[in-house]
């Protein structure tokens, strides 16, 4: 976000749109702001709202079989598909996010009633992946039953993918909703345990792990900022020696 646009909407002159709003909000549930579900009179708030009910079609559709005929994208095909939806979601563009989900999903769905074995584990990988967007968009513009029920649908869906970190990354989903309705101890216990899980990788200096280990003190330390808890949330820097790696790329993709 520009420093001008950001200047024009505190002073009124400029609206606040969903995207602005889920960019500015960090961990505030946009509800919280806005009273949810909200639709400005701008010609943009409503066309992004008309994207839902094609994704809600397919997130009630996502453990069907697929009725059709096309043949599934390959694996490759999917990968690159996937890693530019979470592109989308990291650049704030809920917009391009909600044009582009129902589709990778079904995608998804059909590849993982077609591949087997690794194929389909990398499958099941991807679909976790899309999930996470697909929640970005959905609590941003305040549709949290949409985003309880693909929380639900990660659970089933990284238990397939053979990847354990993406099973931790589940926990940080749940945790999310807890921290959400107010339940602050609930969510930071389930990131404690999720942690807990993950020391022996993070002792081995695992990049993948650690990445992974850091995201969930990111994510504990902003549920208690959110509380004004000072003190638990210094608890979460600086990160113990052993969590300090050797530079590596991000981890996950998205």
């Amino acid at each position: 976000m520009s420093h001008s646009l950001l200047t024009k909407v505190e002073q009124g002159k400029r609206p606040a749109s969903p995207a602005l709003i889920s960019a500015v909000s960090l961990d505030l549930d946009r509800g919280q702001l806005t009273g949810q579900l909200f639709r400005s009179n701008g010609r943009g708030d409503h066309a992004i709202h008309d994207l839902v009910p094609p994704l809600r079609r397919e997130i009630l559709s996502a453990f069907l079989a697929p009725e059709t005929d096309r043949a599934a994208l390959s694996v490759a095909e999917l990968r690159a598909a996937v890693a530019e939806l979470s592109g989308q979601a990291e650049a704030g563009d809920l917009a391009a996010v909600g044009v582009q989900l129902p589709e990778v999903l079904a995608d998804l769905r059909l590849a993982s009633h077609v591949y087997t074995g690794a194929q389909r584990e990398r499958v099941m990988r991807l679909w976790a992946e899309a999930i996470g967007a697909g929640r970005g968009f959905t609590r941003g513009l305040g549709y949290f039953d949409l985003a309880l029920v693909l929380a639900d649908q990660y659970d089933v869906i990284a238990p397939q993918s053979a990847d354990p970190l993406r099973m931790t990354l589940g926990v940080t989903k749940r945790a999310q909703d807890f921290v959400a309705v107010g339940d602050l101890d609930t969510g930071l216990a389930m990131l404690q345990r999720a942690r807990d899980d993950l020391e022996s990788l993070v002792a081995e200096n695992q990049p993948e792990a650690v990445s992974v280990y850091g995201y969930l003190h990111l994510r504990s330390a902003g549920a208690t900022a959110r509380a004004a808890d000072a003190d638990r949330t210094n608890e979460h820097w600086p990160l113990p020696k052993s969590a300090r790696p050797r530079p590596c790329a991000p981890w996950p993709p998205g």
